[in-house]
């Protein structure tokens, strides 16, 4: 992790994570060890027998674990998720759009960028060429976002 045990508990208070944390089909762990595994699901893009071994716990808890600290968390902040209208209004976006211009963009409206993520997949059967990533010499699948 890039993260350090006490920005860990730092993260398990900011985030209202109990301690201790218990899934709807009850599995049951520390704050700390809910909030390491939600992470550690979030940051690679690994499977859950990758995590079993490393958590060593089934497959099935830290799935139920991830899931439930992931709603838990959107449930929390989904008010922070919106578009903020009032932090986000024109003269304020004007003023992202002219810093951009200043460091060289060709555009003076450009607020927003795209990041573009691929994750590896296995080599598909069928239509091996439609999920072929030359950029990344793998099979994958590309997902875009506005950040």
């Amino acid at each position: 992790f890039r993260f350090t045990k006490d920005e860990i508990a730092f993260l398990c208070d900011r985030l209202r994570i109990t301690d201790p944390f218990t899934t709807v089909t009850r599995y049951t762990t520390s704050a700390h060890d809910a909030a390491c595994i939600m992470l550690f699901r979030l940051a690679y893009p690994c499977r859950l027998r990758t995590m079993e071994q490393f958590f060593d716990r089934s497959i099935s808890a830290l799935s139920n674990i991830a899931n439930d600290v992931i709603e838990l968390v959107h449930s929390n902040f989904q008010h922070l998720l919106g578009w903020d209208h009032q932090r986000m209004d024109q003269r304020r976006l004007q003023q992202y759009a002219d810093a951009i211009c200043r460091k060289g963009s060709p555009l003076d409206c450009c607020i927003r960028f795209i990041d573009g993520t691929v994750r590896g997949i296995a080599r598909p059967s069928k239509n091996q060429k439609v999920a072929y990533n030359g950029h990344k010499r793998k099979h994958a699948l590309k997902y875009q976002s506005v950040v």
